[in-house]
């Protein structure tokens, strides 16, 4: 599980730029890049969004799905 902030969209890789909090067993709180799949998920992102994702994690590949986007405020 991973918590973040969309920072940044990229409809052509269908990634976005978390700035994602610490993501147990894998890395520290950092702001990078995450393909998103399906691109159903990508299509509900925006920039600003604050969101709770899966990220799932194979070997060196890595990508973000099942994203829930926090209400805003």
């Amino acid at each position: 599980p991973m918590q973040g902030e969309i920072k940044a969209l990229d409809a052509n890789s269908k990634s976005a730029t978390i700035a994602a909090g610490k993501i147990e067993g894998w890395m520290d709180a950092m702001t990078m890049e995450y393909p998103v799949k399906p691109d159903a998920e990508f299509q509900k992102l925006h920039v600003g969004d604050k969101i709770e994702a899966t990220c799932v994690v194979a070997d060196v590949k890595y990508y973000v799905t099942d994203i829930k986007v926090a209400p805003k405020q």
